[in-house]
């Protein structure tokens, strides 16, 4: 008898902590999905660009990455090189106190001399990535091709896969715009 009320309390206890907690579930995959797809991640850029990092510069507590543009899919920039925000790493004291949301804000990073394709928002500098990490992709430049590192909400109704060619990536950008 003892046994089947311990574990109707924890059964208990599982329903209300699913039920305390669906309803942030509910609001953080809105937050993250409102924007990942195609379509709408080009209309809310107002450049896509392909071009390689020159230099990370510290702005206060985060960075802007110097983009040195090598083509541009989308927008104008009269600059060879822009400037893209992105959020510094967190100190080990602020890990107690951070939420999902601001750890998915913090996942986008970028490094000195990677090759990306990035959709950007905003005409003051420095940009902003649309959709965060998922705003950005990776290339990777082989004697023979360049391959794109491509996010899975992109892969959706493209008809493309994890890895692409970067001029299927391009051609597919293209066709939406």
């Amino acid at each position: 008898m003892l046994l089947i009320k311990g574990i109707t309390l924890k059964i208990n206890i599982i329903i209300i902590l699913v039920l305390i907690t669906l309803p942030f579930k509910s609001i953080h995959s809105k937050l993250l999905s409102s924007a990942t797809d195609m379509n709408s991640t080009i209309e809310d850029s107002s450049l896509i660009v392909i071009g390689k990092i020159k230099n990370i510069k510290s702005v206060g507590n985060n960075h802007h990455a110097i983009l040195n543009v090598e083509s541009t899919l989308m927008g104008y920039t009269g600059e060879s090189n822009i400037e893209v925000f992105f959020y510094g790493d967190l100190k080990k004291s602020d890990m107690d106190s951070i939420s999902s949301i601001d750890l998915e804000l913090r996942a986008l990073k970028f490094y000195k001399n990677e090759y990306v394709l990035v959709f950007l928002k905003g005409g003051n500098k420095p940009y902003r990535v649309v959709n965060h990490h998922q705003g950005k992709m990776l290339i990777e430049k082989t004697k023979k091709k360049s391959l794109v590192n491509v996010p899975y909400f992109l892969q959706q109704n493209n008809k493309l896969g994890e890895i692409e060619p970067l001029e299927k990536v391009i051609s597919v950008i293209k066709e939406k715009i």
